[in-house]
């Protein structure tokens, strides 16, 4: 977060026959909101039919404008509407099966008509939108946002784009003759080659050289008007670019805008397995990667579908007071008005936000300025071009998932606190990620799972395994530093048969019937190097193995064996409690945040040393030693603790 600016609350309001401007300028007046985003409806492939939605946006615009916001137009960037059932092909991308990529409602009223996503190869639909973004800046928006179809993956059926044009492009690539079959055979091959860097490299020239014509066409109009992106999961790696290079030709001369990927609605559906807590981290994950700059950050404060019956309001809240401690963007793009209906129809989300605006201001007082603490997660940004795919039941699924941080995960669901930067506690590395460690992630101990252990067997470092045998099943885990037996959570064989090295210290055992494997061990090498080594593949793994009592107790004792530092605060047995921790010089801030319909009875947070000083916020509280005790912690409720020594 640019702490020398105010956090900006964008709100995205759609554009349609019964929209109201004066009641929408009232209830932006009453939350407090910056700027408005004016999101339109999907644009017809043809230029020429979206005139209307311009006459509309030159009336709203200025009107919106001269009463002091922002304005920004948010449309679809490939999606579009009206394409001839016999011509979609010439637009539309084509996934590995050259199928074209129709959207799930494709229905558009006409008969003949499909919509679906074209292509930025193909030169005809660049044209088509060069005509839509020079009619937008005619406006005098502020900005132009284009949404998350800025991608190849995730339109759920593969990734990649395999047209006449792309194949084209592969083959003058390559230098040779390619099918489609032989493509994606080797896109996602036990080992990578060149096939799979070449695809690669020419979808991310794709959707580079399609922002630059976006880009150019704005320039003609207003070379001022800023063109944001909504970042998407492909968008970071398998697209073979990233959210923040297209951000930046996107901006051109202007200060980049990018808003992050992951929203309070996945959690609803727990969307990709993601829960409250994984999203926020996802995004935290994110803003990581961005290292600081001059580009504008927003976070995804959205609750598709609305209204409150499918995501709740305490969704949003809990998602925007966790990324405004953690210190994550500039602002939040945040839903708070209903798309379809009135505005008036759905107060609630509105209704929260500003009983919240008075705690905003008290978690930027806490928070801003401290770094944060905790076991320091190491996700790389690119990982699948130099991917390893051996043992991997659906290798697809296996690379469209590795955006999705399981080591985050486990972490967050046992009231771990994490951090992104530094390396001041213990570290965590799962899978692919191992391949680009630095050298400092050794210094304070590391957590991992087989797949990692193998990458850094490979690379000549002792972690205490002499040999890797086959998967195993079992139905119950054994601890014994607690005599614990509970059920493991492997819902089919997902762990390895490991034989280990004298002096590696077995924490977890999987017990089947008639034997028992080392499931996870503790093991310090000849160069003082410390290691937590689980035995399971993370990425194939149910949550059920590590959402557990058990685990949360090892993690926390590990972690200090790991690092010799305790972890800054703790607190245990509360299932989907999330805890943030950041420091300073003097003091330390908490937030927890119960994202479990049971309330936390007076919860104990343990603390890393003695504290002379405590205040809380939005909570009661009690100073002891070494520990802090809250009043009850209700479902989907926060509290804030600052501490000085």
């Amino acid at each position: 977060m640019n702490q020398d600016t105010e956090y900006k609350v964008s709100v995205p309001v759609m554009l349609h026959e019964r929209f109201n401007k004066e009641e929408v300028l009232e209830a932006l007046r009453a939350c407090g909101a910056e700027r408005i985003f004016l999101a339109v409806e999907i644009l017809s492939i043809h230029p020429e039919e979206n005139r209307r939605l311009a006459d509309m946006l030159q009336e709203y615009v200025p009107y919106f404008q001269g009463q002091g916001f922002e304005v920004g137009i948010w449309f679809w960037s490939f999606w579009r509407r009206g394409l001839d059932t016999e011509e979609a092909g010439k637009y539309l991308m084509v996934n590995a099966e050259g199928e074209r990529r129709v959207s799930a409602d494709a229905g558009d009223g006409e008969a003949g008509k499909v919509s679906g996503f074209c292509c930025p190869a193909c030169g005809e639909f660049v044209s088509r939108v060069r005509d839509d973004i020079r009619r937008f800046a005619a406006t005098g928006a502020d900005i132009l946002l284009l949404d998350d179809d800025f991608r190849f993956g995730f339109h759920d059926i593969g990734m990649g784009c395999f047209c006449r044009e792309h194949m084209a492009l592969y083959e003058r690539k390559l230098g040779r003759k390619v099918s489609r079959r032989e493509l994606v055979e080797r896109i996602y091959a036990r080992y990578p080659d060149g096939v799979r860097k070449a695809v690669l490299e020419v979808l991310g020239e794709s959707l580079e050289q399609f922002a630059m014509q976006v880009r150019a066409a704005a320039d003609e109009v207003n070379p001022r008007i800023r063109i944001g992106l909504c970042s998407v999961m492909s968008l970071w790696d398998t697209d073979g670019t990233d959210s923040i290079k297209i951000a930046k030709i996107l901006a051109g001369d202007t200060r980049p805008l990018l808003r992050l990927t992951g929203a309070p609605y996945w959690a609803a559906t727990k969307s990709w397995g993601n829960r409250l807590q994984h999203i926020i981290e996802l995004e935290r994950m994110q803003d990581a990667w961005f290292q600081g700059g001059q580009m504008e950050i927003m976070t995804e404060g959205d609750v598709y579908p609305r209204p409150r019956y499918r995501v709740p309001a305490s969704f949003l809240e809990g998602f925007d007071t966790a990324l405004r401690a953690g210190g994550v963007g500039d602002g939040i793009l945040k839903y708070m008005l209903d798309y379809t209906a009135s505005v008036g129809y759905e107060t609630g989300y509105m209704e929260c936000h500003r009983a919240n605006r008075e705690l905003y201001s008290e978690i930027k007082r806490l928070f801003c300025g401290k770094s944060a603490a905790g076991v320091r997660v190491y996700e790389a940004m690119n990982k699948f071009c130099e991917s390893e795919l051996s043992e991997v039941k659906n290798p697809q699924e296996y690379v469209r998932n590795q955006f999705f941080s399981i080591a985050a995960r486990m972490l967050s669901d046992n009231t771990v606190p994490t951090a992104y930067s530094g390396n001041e506690g213990a570290g965590i590395v799962f899978g692919e990620n191992a391949r680009g460690l630095p050298r400092t992630a050794f210094e304070n101990g590391l957590i991992m799972d087989i797949r990692a252990a193998r990458i850094l067997l490979e690379q000549g470092i002792d972690i205490g395994i002499e040999e890797i045998g086959g998967k195993y099943g079992a139905e119950t885990l054994f601890y014994p530093a607690e005599n614990e037996y509970v059920s493991s959570g492997y819902h089919e064989p997902a762990a390895y048969r490991l034989t280990l090295k004298k002096g590696a210290e077995v924490v977890t055992y999987a017990v089947g019937r008639r034997e028992r494997f080392p499931d996870a061990y503790l093991y310090q090498n000849q160069a003082g190097q410390r290691f937590l080594v689980y035995a399971f593949d993370a990425a194939q793994i149910h949550e059920d193995r590590y959402r557990s009592y058990s685990m949360q107790r090892q993690l926390y004792s590990a972690a200090e064996w790991l690092s010799g530092r305790v972890l800054p605060a703790r607190c245990g047995g509360n299932p989907d409690l999330y805890i943030l921790c950041k420091k300073d010089g003097s003091g330390m801030s908490i937030g927890l945040w119960n994202f479990c319909p049971d309330a936390v009875r007076e919860p104990v947070i343990e603390l890393d040393g003695a504290y002379e000083e405590s205040e809380f916020v939005n909570c009661r509280g009690e100073l002891m030693e070494n520990a802090v005790r809250l009043s009850t912690l209700q479902p989907y409720g926060f509290a804030f603790v600052s501490l000085r020594k």
